[in-house]
């Protein structure tokens, strides 16, 4: 199943030196929003964190195929996609 990376899911919020210790790869990582979920027994929040560069191992998809994501991850997706076209304006 498509997904974006990921920390562990628990219930007390990760600090953001702890997610970024946890992130898959070492880059500049700059926060992207927050995504809040509802799942049958527990909302999710996630704070999203995005950055550019090589990652090895990763499967890279083109950007029309983030609608075959499961919702939680499509949120994520289409609000770190947000977040980029912002910045890019800021520029």
């Amino acid at each position: 199943m498509l997904a974006l990376p990921t920390t562990d899911w628990r219930s007390k919020p990760w600090s953001i030196a702890e997610a970024l210790a946890a992130a898959p790869v070492a880059a500049d990582w700059r926060a992207a929003g927050d995504v809040e979920h509802g799942f049958t027994h527990f909302r999710l929040t996630l704070s999203l964190f995005q950055a550019e560069g090589d990652w090895a191992g990763a499967s890279w998809r083109p950007r029309a195929e983030i609608e075959s994501m499961p919702s939680v991850f499509l949120k994520a997706a289409r609000t770190a996609l947000r977040a980029s076209a912002l910045a890019a304006v800021r520029s």
